[in-house]
């Protein structure tokens, strides 16, 4: 397994964890941030993901849903 292939792997198992926390109603902001950390980090390595960035943007997409759906974290816009 290549370095690449390992990050796409542990990115693939966070949006995971990240879906199963929207479905239950439960935004994810934490598993959003570190899939831009992986996308950033590889970014600077000069090995572009298509795979880790298809993944940030689907969590990122539906963790907005899910804080708009829940109507935010409690502030007014």
């Amino acid at each position: 397994m290549t370095e690449l292939e390992a990050f796409e792997t542990i990115a693939r198992k966070v949006h995971s964890d990240g879906q199963a926390s929207i479905m239950d109603g439960i935004p994810c902001p934490h598993s959003v941030s570190v899939l831009f950390y992986i996308e950033n980090f590889l970014n600077d390595l000069g090995q572009c993901s298509p795979v880790v960035s298809a993944l940030t943007h689907d969590l990122d997409i539906h963790n907005r849903e899910c804080i708009e759906f829940n109507g935010g974290y409690g502030y007014d816009d």
